[in-house]
């Protein structure tokens, strides 16, 4: 015969006492303990049935289950954008550190370290001498590419300050210029036009 549907699951919590009773409990519980009763969800959305399957168009569901995790199947790559309010970091290593110690909703104060950090994971974890040098060279090349944008600017606003009248009276004042130039040279190819004509005049005589 199959069993009986569980109803509800007893946690003992071993690592940290309990300062207070979780609610809606049952009474004469052990210290410590939690009991995690099944609960029902309802899918919001319809579940789309394949048409060789069923001849329905879509199904919703009502899911039926003990909201309980077994912690020995989250890896470091099985956590990624997930969070948690409290958890406890079993193992972990310099690459992987980040992704466990940021899943917390309160920051450091969300996770528990099993083992504290040794000074070989500290010395695994600093940055090596040729990171550390090519962190100073982008600095560095931070620093002299802002330089030159801030230079850049301040002549670019200082363009942007100056009156629009000083920049017509400069535009027209330039204008002119070249209008006198062009009459110059104008003037100047007539008088030769003058002297050419002049020269074959005399030569008829």
């Amino acid at each position: 015969m199959p069993s009986a549907p569980v109803e509800c699951v007893y946690v003992q919590v071993t690592n940290v006492r309990l300062k207070r009773r979780a609610p809606n409990q049952p009474v004469n519980l052990p210290v410590n303990t939690i009991c995690l009763p099944r609960v029902a969800v309802q899918v919001d959305d319809p579940v789309v049935l394949p048409a060789n399957l069923s001849h329905r168009k879509n199904v919703r569901l009502k899911l039926t289950q003990i909201p309980l995790r077994q912690a020995i199947v989250l890896t470091t790559y099985s956590i990624q954008g997930v969070q948690f309010s409290k958890y406890i970091i079993a193992e972990t290593a310099p690459k992987s550190m980040y992704v466990q110690m940021s899943r917390g909703t309160e920051g450091v104060a969300s996770f528990t370290l099993r083992r504290p950090l040794d000074k070989d994971f500290a010395k695994a974890a600093s940055p090596s001498a040729a990171l550390a040098a090519e962190m100073t060279r982008l600095q560095d090349l931070h620093k002299a590419t802002k330089s030159r944008f801030e230079k850049t600017q301040k002549i670019m606003d200082s363009d942007d300050d100056e009156p629009p009248a000083k920049r017509v009276r400069s535009d027209s004042t330039s204008s002119s210029l070249e209008e006198s130039n062009g009459s110059m040279s104008l003037g100047s190819s007539d008088s030769e036009s003058d002297e050419s004509s002049s020269d074959i005049d005399m030569s008829d005589e």
